[in-house]
């Protein structure tokens, strides 16, 4: 696998997630990829990079779709579709508590292994005050919090 191969696969895994997709697409397969990580270990950062980008646009748009309400079609009496004035159906977007909830699930303790071994690596890097100082820090951060959505709280 070349320098450039490389770039397409981080460009199409920032696209669609899926790596095995990707490197099907540039003509390779994945042992060449691992090969290719396991001669250039600078790179493995890059292709983290591109899978951090794809979750976090993944994240952004159900997040778009939790909060301004997912499109559906507007229902009457027995459900009949009720039509406006130009004769479409009415479109109505409504909220999605579920949808919202996983969210926030998500977004409150997201440390995907490779984050967690590049934290692991930067601690035992440092010396031991450094790794200190970073495990209370991070041991000082509040704990997430689970909140009723859709349910009227006290």
């Amino acid at each position: 696998m070349t320098q450039d191969e490389f770039s397409q696969l981080c460009d199409c895994v920032a696209k669609n997630g899926n790596t095995s997709h990707c490197i099907r697409l540039i003509g390779r397969s994945l042992d060449d990829l691992y090969r290719f990580l396991k001669h250039h270990a600078d790179e493995r950062p890059r292709l983290t990079l591109a899978l951090s980008v794809f979750h976090d646009d993944l994240i952004a748009t159900v997040r778009d779709f939790a909060i301004s309400g997912i499109p559906g079609i507007r229902r009457g009496e027995k459900g009949a579709i009720i039509l406006g004035d130009d004769g479409e159906p009415v479109i109505d977007r409504s909220p999605n508590p579920q949808l919202l909830a996983a969210v926030l699930r998500e977004s409150s303790a997201r440390l995907t292994r490779s984050e967690q071994r590049d934290r692991e690596n930067s601690v035992t890097a440092g010396s031991e005050d450094a790794a200190s100082s970073i495990m209370q820090a991070i041991n000082s951060d509040p704990s997430p919090v689970m909140l009723a959505v859709g349910k009227i709280c006290d």
